[in-house]
C-alpha cells in the first residue's frame, strides 16, 4: 500500500530539484555560453523522481566578445580544450586568449586543440606533438582518434616576429589559423581547430560549467563543419518565455506538494489525539 505522506515528500524533493534547476538556467540567461538545463520526471512507486539533466546545445546568437582571439562557433560541434591533465573537454564557449608562452588557452587555462598543418593546408601527422599514443588513459582527441596538439603561437622576443617570422596571426571561418607578413602578402596555414560533434551531443556530460565530455550515450567525436567567427561569443541559449512557464509550473507543483504534507499532518495528529 502506498503511504500518501512518502508520496508527498518524495514529490516535494522533485518539484525542489526541478525548481532549482530552472532557477540556474535563469540566473545565466545573459552568461556567455551556458547551455539551458533540461530535466524531466519519472514515476515510481512512492512518487516522483527528477531524471538526470541534459543540456540543450542549440546554437543561439552571438555577442562582441572582449578581444579578436574569442571564437563564436557558428553550426553544430564544440572547440576541444585539454586539461594539464591531459583530460580532453569540448565546449562552445570560445573565450580564448593566447597565454604568456603563445599558447591559445581558455579563460581556465585549458589547452585549445588542433592540428599541425603542411605548407598546403593538410593535416600532419601530429601525433608525435600530441600525447603519448601507447598512453591507454591518454586519448587522442580527433574524429577517429586523431591527435590533436596544442595551439602555439609564441613570440620570439629578438625580433617581435610569431614564431620568429610572422607579423600577424589570424583565424579564418574554416577554423585554420594562419601566420602573416610582408602586409598579408604570404599567408601560411599553421594549424587547424579541432572542431568536433557528436551523435548524441544532448547526452554528453558536464563535469565543469561550460565544459563537456564524452560518453557512452553521447558517442565519440565526429567531424563538423561548424565555422568560427573571431572577436564573437556565443550568447546563453536559455529560453527565457519557456523557463519562466516551466518555473511557474514548479512553484505550483510545490504549492500542491506542501499543501498534501500539511494535510496529512493534521490527519496524522488527529489520529494520535484519538488514540490517547
Amino acid at each position: 500500500m502506498q503511504d500518501s505522506f512518502i508520496t508527498a515528500i518524495n514529490s516535494e524533493k522533485a518539484a525542489l530539484g526541478w525548481f532549482e534547476l530552472l532557477t540556474k538556467n535563469m540566473s545565466n540567461i545573459y552568461t556567455p555560453g551556458f547551455r539551458e538545463i533540461r530535466g524531466s520526471f519519472h514515476s515510481f512507486l512512492n512518487g516522483i523522481d527528477l531524471n538526470e539533466h541534459g543540456h540543450k546545445q542549440e546554437q543561439t546568437k552571438s555577442v562582441p566578445g572582449v578581444a579578436p582571439e574569442n571564437l563564436f562557433l557558428e553550426g553544430n560541434g564544440f572547440f576541444t580544450v585539454r586539461k594539464s591533465n591531459g583530460e580532453l573537454l569540448y565546449t562552445r564557449l570560445g573565450d580564448f586568449k593566447w597565454d604568456g608562452n603563445g599558447t591559445y588557452v581558455t579563460k581556465d587555462g585549458y589547452k585549445v586543440q588542433g592540428y599541425i598543418l603542411d605548407k598546403s593546408g593538410n593535416i600532419m601527422n601530429s601525433g608525435s606533438a600530441g600525447p603519448d599514443p601507447n598512453n591507454p588513459n591518454m586519448p587522442d582527441g580527433g574524429p577517429g582518434e586523431i591527435a590533436t596538439t596544442d595551439v602555439t603561437m609564441w613570440l620570439d622576443p629578438s625580433n617581435g616576429k610569431y614564431l620568429g617570422k610572422y607579423d600577424e596571426w589570424k583565424i579564418e571561418g574554416n577554423g585554420v589559423v594562419y601566420g602573416k607578413n610582408k602586409e598579408g602578402k604570404v599567408k601560411d596555414p599553421l594549424f587547424k581547430l579541432a572542431i568536433v560533434n557528436f551523435h548524441n551531443p544532448e547526452a554528453m556530460s558536464m563535469p565543469e560549467e561550460n565544459y563537456f565530455s564524452k560518453n557512452e550515450a553521447s558517442g565519440a567525436p565526429v567531424a563538423s563543419n561548424a565555422e568560427t567567427r573571431s572577436g564573437l561569443l556565443e550568447k546563453s541559449n536559455v529560453d527565457f518565455r519557456q523557463n519562466i512557464h516551466l518555473l511557474q509550473q514548479a512553484k505550483l507543483q510545490l504549492q500542491v506538494t506542501n499543501k498534501i504534507i500539511s494535510s496529512n499532518k493534521k490527519l496524522l495528529e488527529e489520529a494520535l489525539r484519538l488514540i490517547e
